[in-house]
């Protein structure tokens, strides 16, 4: 190894797709330093082409391709065997360790190809919790192949002779001399065995290892059983009826060899494979078998030393700090460390790499400390997996430092102890840190002894606003549905109520069609009401608020609610003295009203009451509201709602009633009033207790005034010009047809863009009546401003389905759809004379 480390640390690697050596990530340089120290055969690939880095110890595996091989890509190194070993590379960069034992390889080394043979395990090497490449720890098993090989010819030997003692009753004297010669000088344990499983003949080898006893699978002692423990390919161990003897007795060829692990009466341990064939008489039956041990407990060992080194390895990358790095074979008592922690510990590095008990490694604990580790290491062999333990130990200065001991503690196919691998991370400074962040936490404790209750109580406050959040999140959602499915509404009932009122003009005094138009007229205004109701949840219902006398509208409501009520229901009220006026739209709040006390009505199975009442409150926070707001109450003594129910109260369309008594409307209505005029909706509910529903509006500043009825009329036209601007066509048809009626005269524009273009051609029309809500970039209100501009005298009046706010539309008038005919009519001729008179 020594003779090549020149050419690896001088390999010029700003040449290949790694960069130079000092841009390497800290994980990358950690490797390939750890892997030029080792003494075994290591390789490694990193970053997107996979370049392939090796130690000294592997250089002799690639021959003549050392040292161009170096910073070259794997695939191109090793083409000759990719077919074989990249799918089992690709395995590995996904994630997965792979090892192989006496893998076959035909491979070019030295001019030509030759058969080899390989040990070796793949682990993912990972940068940042990401696979960048792998880690292979190699050995070559050429010759151990050769020499299993060379059993093999001569276990194919001793069957052949079987075959010749069942053919040659004569010969077996001399044959059994001749096996006997060729036992005694085999390098494996061997030995022949009788149909009862006792041994006749033995090597010196098998001798040595079982003196005086049967075979493992005729042992009856406990502790003699115990010394012989076998496993299968998984690692599971095995029963005595499994082992390889007893299966030749059964007339099982086992081959290859059973692995087994030796315990010697002075505790040390040791790996066999053990194979075994019967041996039968002419006539088929079971005469004996022949059993052959192989001392693998090099390979053993030096296949376990590799893995160990990857887990040191891959626990080194992602501890971090790290100050040296340990593996403990528990059954041996043997601690190999590197030569980083025998410095930092001041131990001699070659006893470190030799090993060293338990025992030399606790004499470096601080005294307080020793008892607690012997603890925490107790609880990880028994429990098995990962080990984290902080204690106190002496360096080589005599100093005592806080270190952390990361490990995992691997248990054995049988549940016993076997390796305990791990890093030693230095947290002197952390736990200095540490012990600073505890005594200040300790101080804050004694000046606020209440500070965690208050936490949680406000971590509680946060999590009810949080729920509160979601539900205003929901059903802002479903308001902003609603809001557009009741615009589109109100252009069809626009439609309808025009077409109504204009047959009604022109053949209302025909028998029979004025009961067939007012029963049309009925269901229009149930429509409107309806969606009246559905823009008021989605909050955008054109409000008129205004400061109104809430004790005044509710006792003005008293007999509307009686004949609204049962009978057998009783309504009280229970109002305030000095009750604040509101400020909200009256007309709305009374359909709040009414609607709650019907849902309660239907709530109320026979006889019960209903309790309306009122008074004032300052809101300073709760339900995202702050100030003086005015808040009425409708309880009622029903049948009250399961938690459920409650949960979807204020959804449009959700109702339990049955089908064709109700609409699931009048609660979304509450809701979305009482939101778009500033305030909040609340219901409380348990079943069989009744419900009560709970209306928050803001305050008034000013006193309410009586209000005045609205004029209705139907105004004629005067033959002034009107440019319509709509893009429904049939409310098109409808009002074109309701203005010429009225003697207007009118021209059409379906977008915004078209009605400006006829403004900027030199069409001079009286009046301008536009829709807000229409299709392209120019929407009723910018184009009402842009008219202004270029004709300041001309009238304009806005009408809309539904508007969030009046934003843009202050100095027009508007007309909520669907609206009457005489209201159009009043409105166009109101407009066109203020403009004449300015």
């Amino acid at each position: 190894m020594s003779s090549n480390l020149p050419d690896l640390e001088a390999c010029d690697w700003s040449a290949t797709p790694l960069g130079p050596r000092e841009g390497w990530s800290p994980a990358l340089d950690a490797i390939f330093t750890m892997m030029l120290a080792s003494p075994f055969a290591m390789c490694a690939t990193w970053g997107p082409e996979q370049t392939l880095l090796y130690n000294g110890a592997y250089v002799p595996f690639l021959g003549k391709r050392h040292p161009a091989a170096l910073g070259q890509p794997i695939a191109v190194v090793w083409s000759e065997v990719w077919d074989t070993i990249g799918p089992l590379i690709a395995r590995v960069l996904d994630g997965e360790s792979v090892s192989f034992t006496d893998m076959h390889l035909v491979m070019t080394r030295n001019g030509s190809e030759e058969d080899t043979w390989w040990t070796f395990a793949y682990s993912p090497l990972r940068d940042g919790g990401r696979v960048v490449g792998m880690l292979d720890i190699a050995m070559e098993t050429t010759a151990g192949v050769i020499a299993a090989r060379q059993r093999d010819a001569v276990e194919a030997e001793l069957r052949a002779r079987n075959v010749a003692l069942e053919q040659e009753v004569a010969a077996r004297t001399e044959a059994g001399n001749r096996f006997s010669t060729l036992i005694q000088h085999l390098p494996v344990g061997a030995c022949l065995l009788d149909a009862d499983g006792r041994v006749l003949l033995s090597s010196p080898l098998f001798r040595e290892l079982l003196p005086d006893q049967p075979m493992p699978s005729r042992m009856t002692k406990a502790e003699d059983g115990d010394q012989w423990r076998a496993f299968d390919a998984n690692g599971e161990r095995l029963p005595p009826s499994r082992y390889p003897g007893a299966r030749a007795l059964r007339g099982e060829v086992v081959s290859p060899g059973i692995e087994f692990l030796h315990r010697k009466a002075d505790g040390s341990e040791r790996w066999f494979a053990v194979s075994s064939v019967p041996l039968k008489d002419g006539a088929g039956h079971i005469t004996g078998a022949i059993a052959m041990l192989e001392d693998i407990d090099h390979r053993k060992r030096a296949l376990e030393t590799a893995r160990a080194d990857a887990e040191r390895v891959q626990l080194a990358l992602s501890a971090g700090a790290i100050i040296g790095t340990w593996f403990w074979d528990i059954a041996a008592d043997r601690f190999t460390i590197d030569e980083a922690f025998a410095k930092t510990f001041g131990l001699d590095p070659a006893l470190g790499r030799d090993g060293i008990s338990l025992a030399q490694m606790v004499e470096t604990v601080h005294p307080d400390d020793r008892a607690g580790l012997a603890e925490a290491i107790r609880d990880a062999m028994a429990r098995g997996g990962r080990y984290v333990h902080q204690y106190r130990v002496r360096r080589h200065d005599g100093r005592y430092y806080w270190i952390e001991a990361n490990g995992r503690v691997d248990h054995g196919a049988d549940g016993t102890p076997r390796g305990f691998p791990g890093v030693v991370i230095d947290v002197e400074e952390r736990r200095t840190i540490e012990a600073e962040r505890d005594r200040a936490i300790a101080e804050l404790r004694t000046l606020n002894d209440t500070l965690e209750q208050r936490v949680a109580e406000r971590t509680a406050e946060l999590m009810q606003a949080e729920e509160k959040l979601r539900q205003s999140q929901k059903m802002e959602a479903v308001g902003q549905l609603t809001g557009g499915m009741a615009h589109d509404f109100n252009n069809l009932l626009q439609a309808m109520s025009g077409c109504l009122q204009l047959v009604g003009r022109r053949a209302g005094h025909v028998a029979g069609v004025q009961k067939v138009l007012d029963s049309g007229h009925q269901a229009v205004d149930r429509g409107a009401s309806m969606i009246r109701q559905l823009m008021a949840f989605s909050r955008r219902q054109n409000l008129e608020p205004e400061a109104f006398d809430v004790r005044d509208r509710l006792l003005g409501m008293r007999s509307f609610l009686d004949r609204a009520l049962r009978a057998d229901i009783r309504l009280e009220f229970d109002l305030e003295g000095g009750l604040w006026p509101a400020m909200a739209d009256p007309v709305q709040f009374e359909l709040a009203i009414l609607n709650l006390a019907t849902n309660a009505r239907d709530a109320i199975a026979g006889a019960g009451h209903l309790l309306i009442g009122a008074g004032n409150v300052e809101q300073c926070g709760e339900h995202g509201l702050h100030g003086s707001f005015v808040r009425i109450w409708v309880r009622d003594s029903g049948h009250g709602m399961a938690p459920a129910t409650l949960e979807r109260v204020f959804e449009p369309f959700f109702t339990t009633k049955p089908v064709g008594q109700g609409t699931g409307l009048g609660l979304a209505q509450v809701y979305g009033f009482c939101r778009q005029s500033g305030g909040i909706a609340t219901v409380d509910s348990v079943e069989g207790q009744g419900t009560i529903v709970t209306l928050l509006l803001p305050r008034a500043e000013t006193m309410p005034v009586a209000a005045v009825d609205a004029q209705r009329a139907m105004v004629d036209g005067g033959g002034a010009s009107v440019l319509l601007v709509e893009d429904d066509p049939v409310v098109v048809l409808v009002i074109v047809a309701a203005l010429e009626e009225m003697g207007y005269r009118v021209s059409r524009a379906t977008t915004g863009e078209e009605a400006l273009r006829l403004l900027r051609d030199g069409e001079r029309p009286d009046l301008l009546f536009t829709d807000v809500v229409m299709p392209g970039e120019i929407d009723g209100a910018a184009l009402a401003a842009a008219a202004r501009a270029l004709l300041p005298r001309l009238a304009v009046v806005l009408t809309t389905g539904y508007s969030e706010d009046r934003a843009g539309l202050e100095g027009f008038p508007v007309l909520s759809k669907p609206y009457r005919i005489e209201d159009l009519a009043l409105t166009l001729r109101q407009e066109i004379d203020r403009s004449a008179r300015h």
